[in-house]
């Protein structure tokens, strides 16, 4: 399970317009986070259980996204090889290429290991993003 936490500024909102907004921005990051995955060519079946288990949830002025499947840690960080590497912080800028897509003597490069798809964090860090889908919510 991968949780990331989100902190919003809602001053001058009444409690019934930021419960309201909030709810309404958790389903605009989910949506925006499943059309990641269907971009990024993340799900092989129709429907893809990366699709399902998604839920927010809220308190006050914090956002909590989270998927309840297995094995999501390793899609939003990548495997223990890359995050050891790397750390947590960082994520490809882009989805493509894919590792498994790469000349061998690209790949080879590449620490042992599942990349980052950091399928979350692309939609939470960036602030275009998160101050358009608030905008949304809150208007």
């Amino acid at each position: 399970m991968v949780s990331i936490e989100l902190t919003i500024n809602l001053n001058g909102f009444s409690d019934d317009e930021i419960k309201q907004g909030m709810f309404i921005l958790g389903e605009l990051v989910i949506n925006k986070i499943k059309q990641n995955i269907r971009d990024m060519k993340l799900i092989s079946d129709g429907g893809g259980q990366l699709l399902q288990g998604w839920f927010a949830k809220f308190d006050g002025n914090q956002l909590l996204i989270e998927n309840t499947q297995d094995y999501m840690m390793y899609l939003e960080f990548g495997t223990y090889a890359y995050y050891d590497m790397y750390g947590t912080d960082s994520h490809p800028e882009t989805p493509d290429p894919k590792k498994k897509d790469m000349p061998y003597a690209m790949r080879k490069l590449f620490p042992k290991g599942m990349q980052p798809f950091a399928i979350i964090r692309r939609v939470v860090y960036n602030q275009l993003i998160m101050e358009d889908l608030a905008r949304q919510a809150f208007s």
